[in-house]
């Protein structure tokens, strides 16, 4: 009899965390769950809360409900994302930039993270780190092309090199994203500038494909003759399948 009680008790339970798990996830999707999910059981849940919040003029809530989410899912740079929107909401700046730097050591494919982090930097003065977060927001899928083109010639302009030589250093590094880089890049960067990133980036070991070299030479053809004939001479290696 015992065992019987304690093994429907069990079950009991595991249905309980069963639906409180799946209405947590479909509240993800549809902000309805949000409130007939369990307190305990909200992560999901408690982002959307969080970014409902936010849209409030409640600074004190939307930092309450942030830190909670912080705590319920601490590794998510959207987490700490938020928990700085709060931040700024009440007017604490520098705490708000101090989670923001935490948003963008763990997870550098936030994109509202990567800008926020670009725009601090630049108004900081720091071009090798708003370089960095425009480089990041560069290979990012979704990331705005519009909002790059908008950025770019406040970075890399030729009168000063730090954008162009922190920029040709990490693509040397990085060739993974190589491919990224150019087709992108090509289109939001002035052609000088980007001609020059990808020569300094071979004259460092960069192996570029063939391909994209191509690519790029055509690109900016239509825009600057000269950089399209600049970049028609770097070294690259053909990868024809």
């Amino acid at each position: 009899m015992i065992a019987r009680i304690a093994y429907i008790a069990m079950l009991v339970i595991l249905a309980v965390v069963t639906i409180g798990l799946q209405s947590d996830r479909q509240a993800a999707l549809d902000p309805r769950f949000v409130q007939i999910t369990p307190d305990p059981f909200r992560a999901f849940a408690q982002m959307t809360l969080t970014t409902s919040t936010l849209k409030s003029d409640d600074a004190n809530a939307a930092v309450a409900e942030a830190r909670t989410l912080v705590a319920r899912r601490p590794f998510p740079a959207e987490s700490l994302r938020s928990l700085a929107q709060a931040q700024l909401l009440g007017g604490n700046t520098e705490e708000a930039l101090g989670s923001l730097q935490l948003a963008a050591q763990r997870g550098w494919r936030d994109r509202a993270t990567q800008d926020a982090m670009m725009r601090l930097a630049m108004a900081a003065r720091d071009e090798e780190q708003a370089t960095r977060r425009f480089l990041a927001l560069l290979v990012l899928d979704g990331a705005s092309e519009d909002t790059l083109r908008e950025i770019a010639p406040h970075l890399f302009d030729e009168d000063d090199r730090v954008a162009v030589q922190t920029s040709s250093k990490i693509l040397a590094a990085s060739e993974r994203w190589s491919n990224r880089f150019i087709q992108r890049g090509s289109r939001v960067i002035h052609p000088s500038p980007f001609a020059t990133i990808l020569i300094d980036a071979a004259a460092q070991g960069a192996d570029f494909e063939c391909g994209a070299i191509e690519q790029a030479a055509r690109s900016l053809g239509s825009n600057d003759r000269s950089a399209a004939a600049r970049v028609s001479t770097i070294a690259c290696t053909r990868r024809d399948h």
